[in-house]
């Protein structure tokens, strides 16, 4: 309520000419304005109004940023954030005339050093909380985080940022109790020394899950078939809803290996269709080999495993391609993918031949032609949780 009391403090106008008054008329006309939108009223008018708001909360808030910026006395919180100000409009000017890059750098340094510092300082004087916290440290120590780690430079710097600011702003808040100026320790009493305990326990806690939320991302990048998993029972990870379909890696290991085996063996004659499927495992091993150098995620490689069944039917045979999952999943029973295929046997087709040629034909009628293998896939891929059974 502090916090609420301090807002309610700042913005209540002291006169009728003020920029508070300038900023809630503003403010008022922009809430005017969806309200009209809202109601489907006049267009134009609604526009209208809505600049109107704008502009005049743009001036009220200008104002009122200048007001409060003014520095009181040399020695403040304003001086400090004018000078960063001030060290910011100088870097951009070094760097419109095309100064050295150390020139610029050291500048926009020290900008980011004033902001810091000032930040912290009016935070800090003006006693300003949520919920009984001072923001004074936690903005001190984002800022610092934000200048350290530069994460708008670098994505990959986002990760080290966020979980080293609770720690950062522990210290910022724990170092001037227990250091002086001219950094000679003292000793807090035995009520700030349990807050600042609890604070960089606290601390240590928040950077802990924020450390395990970016590695739970890593492991799902490098290993995508884990968001197959159900996490309902999990107490620390959330599966956020989407529409996109959570596709195994698994599944481009049976599609290779159904082209491979439509390919070798459709059209062959069925003696060696008979022996190719006796042979199965064998004749996967390259297949799969080949398959998983393809996979989109390369550290799964190791975790699938390429296996065939066959089955005698009265027509031919059922193959049953199963993709065997061998990482960690949400239950102890795992799962696999399975695709079934079916290779019957078919007499080839009649060709015309010559006339010439009719009576060897004849002759050799006797003996049956040779029947080929011909390959069916079935086009959906079933999810079997368990271990396939031996």
């Amino acid at each position: 309520m502090q916090s609420f009391d301090q807002i309610t403090k700042l913005f209540k106008p002291p006169k009728l000419i003020s920029w508070q008054t300038i900023f809630l008329i503003g403010l008022t006309g922009l809430l005017l304005a969806i309200a009209l939108i809202q109601l489907g009223l006049n267009e134009s008018t609604a526009n209208l109004v809505v600049t109107v708001g704008w502009l005049l909360t743009t001036i009220g808030g200008g104002w009122g940023l200048l007001a409060v910026l003014s520095p009181t006395e040399y020695n403040s919180w304003q001086t400090v954030l004018m000078l960063s100000l001030f060290s910011w409009l100088t870097s951009l000017l070094a760097e419109l005339v095309s100064a050295t890059d150390f020139t610029v750098n050291v500048l926009s340094s020290f900008g980011w050093i004033f902001l810091i510092i000032g930040t912290g300082w009016g935070l800090s004087v003006n006693n300003v909380q949520i919920f009984g916290i001072p923001l004074s440290p936690w903005v001190s120590g984002a800022l610092l985080c934000a200048f350290i780690f530069s994460p708008w430079a670098n994505e990959g710097n986002v990760a080290p940022a966020l979980v080293s600011w609770p720690i950062v702003s522990a210290a910022i808040a724990i170092v001037p109790n227990v250091l002086r100026w001219n950094f000679t320790f003292k000793k807090p009493d035995v009520p700030t020394r349990q807050q600042l305990a609890l604070l960089f326990v606290f601390s240590l806690l928040l950077s802990g899950w924020l450390q395990f939320y970016f590695r739970l991302q890593r492991w799902l990048e490098d290993y995508p078939t884990l968001l197959v998993s159900n996490f309902r029972n999990s107490s620390f990870v959330y599966q956020v809803p989407s529409e996109r379909e959570r596709l195994p890696q698994g599944i481009p290991l049976l599609v290779a290996a159904e082209t491979e085996v439509e390919q070798q063996l459709n059209g062959m004659p069925w003696p060696r269709v008979e022996r190719w499927l006796l042979n199965v495992e064998e004749q996967l091993i390259p297949i799969e080999r080949a398959a998983k150098n393809r996979l989109d995620a390369q550290k799964e490689r190791d975790l699938w495993t390429l296996r065939a069944r066959t089955f005698e039917t009265p027509v031919g045979y059922d193959l049953r391609l199963q993709s065997i999952w061998l990482g960690p999943t949400s239950t102890a029973e795992g799962f696999y993918l399975e695709k079934t295929c079916l290779i019957n046997r078919q007499l080839p087709a009649a060709t015309p031949i010559a006339e010439a040629e009719a009576a060897e034909a004849e002759a050799e009628a006797e003996q049956p032609p040779t029947p080929l293998g011909t390959v069916d896939c079935e086009l959906a891929t079933d999810f079997v949780e368990g271990y396939p059974t031996q």
